[in-house]
């Protein structure tokens, strides 16, 4: 159980911290008040997932030895439970929800308009 950055008590569980975000914010069931895991660990695991998937396919091609893209599922497999352990829990904010949900709907746009650019980008001038 880890605790609630308001009360202090042990009310959030694994599964919890690791469902809370500044997007889906959770309450602890003694205060009510709102907690978000911190972003950084996420972010870290996130950089050094693609560094890792990286190195497996060079390393793969390189020598020719297809074990080493077991390295990512494993570091993935390793590294996300062990960063929503050691992420801090923190008070959720109406700024830092603001924030975290600009941001989604920017990166939701933006994947939207690079797939309808790949598209239309094949379609012939009348």
């Amino acid at each position: 159980m880890y605790a609630c950055p308001n009360c202090g008590e042990d009310t959030f569980s694994f599964w919890a911290k690791w469902a809370a975000s500044d997007l889906t914010p959770r309450s602890c069931s003694r205060c009510g008040e709102k907690a978000t895991s911190k972003v950084w660990p996420v972010l870290l695991v996130a950089g050094l997932s693609l560094a890792v998937a990286f190195f497996a396919v060079l390393a793969s091609i390189r020598w020719k030895k297809p074990d080493f893209m077991l390295a990512f599922p494993v570091f993935a497999l390793l590294s996300v439970p062990v960063a929503v352990h050691f992420a801090q829990l923190v008070r959720a904010t109406k700024q830092r929800t603001r924030v975290a949900r600009l941001c989604y709907w920017l990166t939701a746009a933006g994947v939207a308009a690079w797939f309808g650019w790949r598209v239309f980008a094949h379609v012939q001038a009348a």
